[in-house]
């Protein structure tokens, strides 16, 4: 039987491919007709067990166990995430760990890929193609525009004559360039979406075959990639310039004629909107009334010279620590330590954060390094020799964002990198003014509108620009009366694009909207000294207390 094809009429036997209703070898997993059994039965290394075909309960395909041959797997180690036999469970290998039937986790992917390729095929797949579509669309009346706009430009040479020739050559090569440099996004996007609709197309007929597929190590080996697919790309806006003629004055400076206005380009990064894109990604919440704690959870930084300074909650309702100690710790809801951390310098850690896939990032200035960590595995990524990094948070599309402080210079920035590769570097604002105090506490965060928040406790102040770097806003707290005893130090924001700030000698929690305006505290939890925050997917605020150890997890929607 041909295993991506499940049951079939016609079966050969796997020996002899004689057509005549073989029988089946339970133990070998092979077809069988009568010629070759008496054959296959001599074989006395295996236990063989031949049934009518027609008698076969089942048509999976289990592989067959490497340490107790020819056992099937017909177990799967949920820890190990490995498929064993049942002489493996009592195995000093899988001892107390979770053991699962592998038919049910058979079956559970094969409602994944069900759920995938239907949303490929009914929802993805389709707006990609209308997105290349209208890219295709935009971009010839993009360029249309154009050879209309050059066409109105050699219409003005004929009226301005020799003197103007040259300066109007000039204009044309702008134009070119503008037109370029407009039209290369969309191209670059417009590729890019022709990748994904190739990668879709390639994801749709794998999952096809692996749904026609009974080999279970295949179907239980398939790794879902639609989230990739699933936030569609962002739009790209064209601000087209417009051509207004001078009046002339041939005695004037031929810079005169630079009369293209200003074009741009924008995104969107809302992106091509699905028809489930928007409802279900952020829906509406409204704040409660009075937040309350729903967990209150001691961790090991207690006692003297043991404070906790920061909290990373990842999607298995877990979270990360670290404090005034060298070891970084993996805590659950309730309160068990699950891992542990040491540090490569065997000294404190400044912050941690949790990537999208789960992995610990954590910064230590005392070798100032960036560290990755992924089952155990402590990777450096990041080495600096002038510059300290001191605060991380990693951003939707898998960046890392660093608060970094330069030695030699003493001024402070914040770096975007893209594994070990600097993409940005954000310091100053458009009078090239400092935008961060040096030196000092600062934790920052992304929202979902891209923008970075920044809580400078040296300045008092919340600073937040935009994606670009440019400074949108700074928040000193919601009266000026306060202004200087605000005392910011974690910061987050949620689905809502709202921003959370703790303010530590003031005992409570600032929430604004992601325009700046102060919406209200959290003041009614019991905190005490709140350092280092988070929010995990659910909107629920996790706070570490910097004095007493423990982290709060309290609900505000």
């Amino acid at each position: 039987m041909d295993p991506q094809h499940g049951r079939q009429k016609n079966v050969n036997c796997d020996l002899c491919e004689n057509p005549d209703h073989p029988l089946y070898c339970e133990t070998c997993q092979i077809n069988l007709c009568r010629a070759c059994v008496g054959n296959h039965l001599l074989d006395s290394s295996v236990r063989h067990q031949i049934i009518p075909l027609e008698n076969r309960d089942s048509d999976l395909i289990f592989s067959i166990c490497k340490e107790h041959s020819p056992k099937p797997c017909e177990l799967h180690c949920e820890e190990c995430d490995v498929f064993i036999c049942i002489h493996c469970v009592t195995s000093s290998n899988h001892e107390d760990h979770k053991i699962e039937d592998a038919k049910r986790k058979f079956e559970i992917n094969k409602d994944h890929l069900q759920n995938d390729l239907q949303e490929f095929n009914n929802l993805i797949y389709t707006k990609y193609l209308e997105i290349a579509k209208d890219i295709r669309v935009r971009t010839s009346k993009l360029h249309t525009y154009f050879n209309e706009l050059e066409s109105t430009l050699s219409q003005q040479r004929e009226k301005w004559y020799g003197e103007i020739d040259n300066a109007i050559s000039e204009m044309q090569i702008d134009l070119l360039r503008i037109k370029n440099n407009l039209s290369l996004p969309l191209s670059k996007q417009e590729l890019d979406i022709n990748i994904n609709i190739s990668e879709i197309n390639q994801s749709i007929l794998d999952i096809k075959h692996l749904l026609q597929s009974n080999e279970v190590y295949k179907v239980s080996a398939y790794k879902s990639n639609i989230a990739k697919f699933r936030k569609m790309p962002p739009k790209i806006e064209i601000g087209l310039p417009k051509f207004s003629p001078p009046i002339l004055n041939f005695r004037t400076s031929c810079k005169q004629f630079e009369t293209f206005s200003d074009s741009y380009i924008t995104t969107d990064v809302r992106g091509y909107i699905t028809e489930t894109t928007e409802v279900e990604a952020f829906p509406f919440k409204q704040f409660l009334e009075k937040p309350f704690i729903i967990k209150n959870i001691k961790t090991q930084y207690t006692g003297f010279l043991k404070e906790l300074h920061s909290v990373s909650c990842n999607d298995k309702s877990e979270f990360w620590t670290c404090g005034k100690d060298s070891i970084i710790k993996l805590y659950n809801f309730q309160a068990e330590l699950l891992d542990s951390v040491k540090t490569k310098s065997a000294k404190e850690p400044w912050d941690v954060a949790t990537t999208t896939d789960g992995k610990l990032v954590y910064t230590d200035p005392n070798d100032n390094s960036v560290y990755i960590v992924e089952r155990k595995n402590v990777k450096k990524v990041l080495r600096y020799y002038d510059c300290r990094p001191r605060n991380v948070c990693c951003t939707s599309d898998g960046d890392l964002l660093f608060i970094i402080d330069d030695i030699i210079s003493e001024v402070t920035k914040v770096v975007r990198y893209s594994g070990s590769k600097e993409k940005q570097c954000i310091q100053s604002g458009d009078k090239r003014q400092p935008l961060f105090s040096y030196g000092d506490i600062k934790y920052l965060s992304e929202n979902r509108n891209l923008d970075i928040c920044v809580a400078d406790h040296g300045a008092h102040a919340l600073v937040v620009v935009n994606r670009a770097g440019k400074l949108r806003f700074t928040y000193s707290g919601p009266s000026p009366i306060g202004k200087g005893s605000f005392d910011p130090h974690g910061i987050a924001t949620d689905s809502q694009g709202m921003i959370l700030t703790a303010d530590t000698n003031k005992h409570r929690i600032h929430i604004l909207d992601q325009d700046g305006q102060f919406l209200r505290y959290i003041d009614n939890c019991d905190i005490h000294h709140p350092w280092g925050i988070c929010i995990d997917k659910g909107d629920n605020l996790f706070v570490a207390e910097n004095l007493t150890g423990k982290v709060k997890i309290i609900k505000y929607y």
